[in-house]
């Protein structure tokens, strides 16, 4: 039994067996399950708490970044007008752009031009106007070509060496385009001895001015001196004529006014060494070559392939004859000293009878 009378309180009462309502009689609990839920509902207010803690201290968070990305986004808009500044039409290029379309063209090291990427066999070409397609059509036909070729080999010693050059400018495919001309301001000289022509049988130069005569290679030692049997020199004093004539290229683009020249026939020096016993084509003052032209034909994968055609002109000629002039000149000189010669003889035989 409890004690009731301590100061008329009753104490040590046991109400854990008491029900109560904290929802107006909705809801009855004991006292001992509404002491745990208080526990509980104080516990979650603390960890609502400590969330919402956690959750200012996030926004903060967000705002530094926020306030950061602002101020990159002001370094950038800062760098853009910058570059805008200096490429007004706002291109821009990647560095993997080289020699593509719409990319650049790289310098080295030295700010020189660096050029296309060579092929599997080395060969590189730089080529800016005219150009073929792969079935030998015309690319820009109201342009020229400057076709620049160049092959680079290694080595014994694994450094790279020039092997090959070209450089071709011809405005041939357009007339209408001015003619072009190159400048030179030192030697222009050939990477191996006797190696260039000038011109061609097809495609003369028309004039060649120089201060001086042509030096011509004439060590005895790069000689061999041969005998023939028959005296060409004779032949051609004896048999040769000089002729006047106009080109006929001349003629058809100025007709009268086609000026006169003084010369020989390739035909009459080929047919005099002929019917001397002599055969024309061991004899180097004549020439013939076939009549034909050389183009460079661009192809599917970008390289360059050389090609020849046969031309037969408008008198049905497949061939041309050129002569070398100073070495019948030298054979017309000997042929007179020999003349000369056999006439003193006979000058002197006759005075002394």
């Amino acid at each position: 039994m409890a004690d009731t009378n301590t100061m008329g309180k009753p104490i040590n009462l046991d109400l854990s067996a008491c029900s109560a309502s904290n929802d107006g009689g909705k809801t009855l609990k004991t006292l001992s399950q509404l002491v745990t839920d208080i526990n509980n509902n104080t516990t979650h207010q603390i960890n609502t708490d400590e969330l919402k803690k956690k959750v200012d201290n996030n926004t903060d968070a967000i705002q530094n970044v926020k306030e950061q990305a602002d101020k990159t986004d002001k370094k950038v808009d800062g760098l853009t007008k910058k570059v805008d500044e200096l490429s007004p039409d706002s291109s821009y290029v990647a560095k993997n752009t080289a020699f593509q379309a719409k990319g650049y063209l790289p310098l080295d090291a030295n700010g020189q031009f660096v050029g296309p990427n060579p092929r599997t066999d080395n060969v590189v070409f730089s080529s800016w106007g005219y150009k073929f397609d792969v079935n030998g059509n015309a690319v820009g036909s109201n342009s020229s070509q400057i076709l620049n070729k160049y092959q680079v080999a290694a080595n014994n010693a694994g450094t790279s060496v020039s092997q090959e050059g070209r450089f071709v400018y011809t405005s041939a495919y357009d007339k209408t385009i001015a003619k072009g001309r190159f400048a030179f301001d030192a030697e222009t000289v050939d990477s191996l001895s006797g190696n260039i022509n000038l011109g061609s049988t097809t495609n003369p130069w028309n004039n060649i001015y120089s201060k001086t005569a042509l030096t011509v290679t004439s060590d005895k030692n790069v000689k061999t001196e041969v005998q023939l049997e028959e005296n060409i020199a004779n032949l051609l004093f004896e048999k040769l004529e000089a002729k006047t004539f106009t080109l006929n290229e001349v003629v058809a683009e100025k007709g009268d006014e086609a000026r006169i020249h003084t010369g020989y026939f390739a035909q009459d020096v080929a047919q005099i060494l002929h019917d001397g016993g002599v055969e024309p084509s061991l004899i180097a003052m004549w020439i013939q070559n076939k009549n034909e032209t050389t183009q460079l034909i661009e192809k599917e994968d970008g390289s360059f392939e050389e090609t020849t055609g046969k031309i037969i002109d408008k008198q049905g000629l497949e061939f041309i004859q050129s002569l070398r002039y100073e070495e019948i000149l030298v054979a017309l000189l000997q042929g007179a000293k020999n003349k000369i010669s056999t006439l003193e003889t006979r000058l002197a035989a006759l005075e002394q009878r």
